[in-house]
């Protein structure tokens, strides 16, 4: 639960399935590594290395929700906090 250690909010996997058959927007932002979501993933989920990636490759729309998620809670939560600000940002929880 790193991401409440840094005072992100979570978002358990029922309440992210409700959110996105309710149609709003949602981004869901795999940060393992490429091999990782090419194996497993959540459905509809897009991949992004933590350490690589920018602003740019969010979605344009700021009130979409963003949703990380990672097997590793420190790499999803240091994601989040880069290029969020101002964004809705959730991570996912198990």
């Amino acid at each position: 639960m790193f991401a409440r250690l840094m005072g992100l909010k979570t978002i358990s996997p029922d309440r992210l399935h409700q959110l996105v058959q309710s149609l709003e927007p949602v981004t869901i932002i795999d940060v393992n590594s490429r091999r990782s979501w090419m194996e497993a993933r959540v459905p509809g989920a897009s991949n992004l290395d933590p350490a690589a990636y920018k602003e740019s490759d969010l979605p344009p729309d700021k009130n979409a929700v963003l949703v990380f998620y990672c097997s590793n809670p420190k790499d999803s939560g240091r994601t989040m906090t880069t290029h969020t600000r101002g964004r809705r940002v959730w991570e996912l929880n198990r």
